[in-house]
C-alpha cells in the first residue's frame, strides 16, 4: 500500500507547481540548508492534511457549507496576507521581523512553504477526495490509509529534496 502512495505521490510531484518554484527560489538564493528547510516545511503540512483526510476532517469540511467557505475565504485572505508581506520586505519593510519571509534563514524558509501549503484550502478537500476514492475502490481499512499515506508524503519529500539538489 505504501508504493501505491508514493506512485500517486510522485505523479502529483511532475505537475510543478508554485511551491515547487518557491523551494527552487529559496534553494538559489539561500543555500541548500533553507532549501531542506522549505522541503521541510511543505512535507509536514502535507503530512498533517493527509492525516486530516484519513481522521475525517475533510468529510465534516465537506458535509458543512459554511465551514468550507468560511475555510476557502480564509484561505485567500491569508494567501494576500502573505503575498503581501513578500512585496513589502522586497521593499526593505517588515512588519513582522521574527518571520521575515523574504530574507530570512532556515526558520523563515521552514515557515514559508509550511504556512502557504497550509493555508491553501483545497489541499484538505483533494487529500480527503483521493481517500475515499481508495476506500471506495480498493476497500481500504485504516491501517491501509495510513501506509498509502506514507507513501504519498514520502515521495513529496523525496522529489522536493532532488529539486533543491538540482537547484
Amino acid at each position: 500500500m505504501t508504493f501505491k502512495g508514493v506512485k500517486l505521490g510522485m505523479l502529483l510531484q511532475l505537475a510543478i507547481g508554485p511551491i515547487t518554484l518557491l523551494i527552487v527560489q529559496i534553494t538559489a538564493t539561500s543555500g541548500i540548508t533553507n532549501g531542506l528547510m522549505a522541503v521541510l516545511g511543505v512535507t509536514l503540512a502535507d503530512g498533517l492534511f493527509v492525516l486530516g483526510a484519513i481522521w475525517g476532517v475533510g468529510g465534516m469540511i465537506n458535509s458543512n457549507e459554511i465551514s468550507k467557505r468560511l475555510l476557502s475565504r480564509s484561505g485567500a485572505v491569508i494567501m494576500i496576507g502573505f503575498g503581501s508581506l513578500i512585496v513589502l520586505e522586497s521593499l526593505g519593510l517588515s512588519f513582522i521581523p521574527n518571520i521575515n519571509i523574504a530574507n530570512g534563514g532556515a526558520e523563515s524558509a521552514f515557515l514559508k512553504t509550511f504556512i502557504i501549503t497550509v493555508a491553501n484550502p483545497l489541499t484538505i478537500l483533494f487529500w480527503a477526495g483521493v481517500f475515499a476514492a481508495k476506500i471506495i475502490g480498493e476497500n481500504m481499512k485504516r491501517a491501509d490509509m495510513y501506509y498509502f499515506g506514507f507513501g504519498a508524503v514520502l515521495s513529496t519529500f523525496v522529489v522536493q529534496t532532488c529539486i533543491v539538489f538540482l537547484s
